[in-house]
């Protein structure tokens, strides 16, 4: 995924956890999201100190 890529995913994550919260998710859900968020971050931090190309994560 690109670096464009893993922050739209991100962003997405961020929408999906407010929307969870909003409507009282089970603590299954919100701990599934925070764990997607944990890796985006995870690979975004990665790419920013990893990656070649900056816009390309492997």
């Amino acid at each position: 995924m690109t670096v464009s890529q893993l922050n739209q995913r991100l962003r997405w994550l961020v929408l999906e956890r407010q929307a969870l919260r909003d409507r009282g998710a089970a603590t299954d859900d919100l701990e599934r999201n925070r764990v997607d968020l944990v890796r985006v971050q995870w690979r975004l931090s990665y790419a920013s100190v990893g990656s070649d190309s900056p816009d390309r994560v492997a």
